[in-house]
């Protein structure tokens, strides 16, 4: 545990050292809602656009800043020195861990940016959108950390991602708009239950699965 936490100390350093990541998802995040708000009148903001939009902004934002978490190490040839003071299952729970940290950061500020923006980003249920944030966050991280796993040993990685990414993060998006239209609007709490044991199950799966895949992809 204690190798998988300094892989992780190690990221959130660099990334406090360069903040470029952090700088350029918060200009992201900004632009796309300034953009949202001069192309959508006041009137046409219903609950349901409301949780759609958050959740493809915090989508094109996570794919932007972490998809290439991997592809870096490889990029800057330092992966080598991971894997000899690493098992390949400690370097993917380190990745994963820093996902979720810059994961919950972006949908942090897309939330205040939201609640500051968008008249119909009123919450019902403010416990179930926190649940909701957190759930999401950790769905969203272990699939593209193993994502960004996958695509640094492909020399397509740009056209590789986006074909990768579809048909395993489709699932947790869609559940996720599903959970964040009940905290603003009419809560449910059998639909709830169904959506979060969802998403949790959804994350066992891929977190499980890529524990016992991750060292293939490290030997290709």
């Amino acid at each position: 545990m204690k190798i998988v936490l300094n892989i992780l100390y190690k990221d959130l350093l660099c990334e406090i050292r360069t903040r470029h990541v952090i700088y350029s998802l918060l200009v992201f995040v900004l632009t796309t809602v300034f953009v949202l708000l001069f192309s959508i009148s006041d009137n046409e903001f219903t609950v349901d656009l409301s949780a759609s939009l958050f959740w493809v902004v915090s989508f094109f934002s996570t794919m932007t800043g972490l998809s290439r978490s991997f592809v870096l190490e490889e990029e800057k040839q330092t992966i080598l020195f991971l894997r000899l003071n690493a098992t390949p299952e400690q370097i993917y729970l380190g990745k994963l861990f820093y996902s979720i940290v810059v994961n919950l950061i972006i949908n942090i500020t897309i939330t205040f940016a939201f609640i500051l923006f968008i008249p119909t980003f009123v919450f019902s249920n403010l416990n179930l959108f926190i649940l909701t944030i957190l759930v999401s966050s950790i769905s969203i991280s272990s699939a593209v950390t193993i994502l960004s796993a996958i695509i640094s040993k492909a020399e397509n990685k740009g056209l590789l991602l986006p074909f990768l990414s579809f048909p395993i993060l489709l699932p947790i998006l869609i559940t996720s708009i599903n959970l964040t239209k009940l905290s603003l609007g009419a809560f449910s709490f059998e639909n709830e239950a169904n959506y979060l044991q969802f998403m949790i199950s959804y994350s066992v799966v891929l977190i499980t699965a890529s524990l016992l895949f991750i060292k293939y992809i490290f030997e290709e």
